[in-house]
């Protein structure tokens, strides 16, 4: 009874508070990960789920141009991106690579669409932005990965 109570009421207390980029950073490490068996029973569909779900959550995050917390919107989506290219192109292009076992289209597909959900307002043009926000490699990146070469 009450030794259970107070347990739980310690470790409600202990929690620290899950902030947007936590959330974005565990759902790709737990859908991208190497080294996974993506083909066991139930994998493959929980990851493409996780995917998608992150999609729809880096979307919730629309600047209103007329709005006075436009700048900080756009700036966070660009921590947001910064904090996610990196482990999506990887994975992409891992995925490609001739490795033993490629990595299943749907699964790419879902990378790729988060890579997408993931950009913000003036991604390319920006001059202190990233390696991973270059427009010209960015354009490259998708020729590659969604051209002829694609399994």
């Amino acid at each position: 009874g009450e030794s259970a109570e107070s347990d739980i009421e310690e470790y409600l207390e202990s929690q620290q508070p899950v902030v947007f980029s936590g959330i974005c950073r565990v759902l790709l490490d737990q859908t991208l990960k190497t080294g996974s068996n993506n083909s066991a029973e139930g994998v493959l569909p929980y990851k493409a789920a996780a995917l998608s779900g992150l999609s729809s959550l880096l979307k919730s995050v629309v600047p209103l141009k007329d709005s006075n917390e436009y700048a900080e919107t756009v700036e966070h989506q660009r921590f947001i991106y910064d904090l996610a290219a990196p482990s999506i192109l990887s994975f992409v292009t891992e995925g490609h690579s001739g490795s033993s076992k490629p990595t299943p289209p749907l699964l790419i597909a879902r990378a790729l669409e988060c890579l997408g959900s993931a950009m913000y307002d003036g991604i390319g043009a920006d001059v202190g932005g990233s390696a991973y926000a270059d427009a010209v490699k960015l354009i490259k990146f998708f020729a590659l990965s969604t051209g002829p070469k694609q399994p």
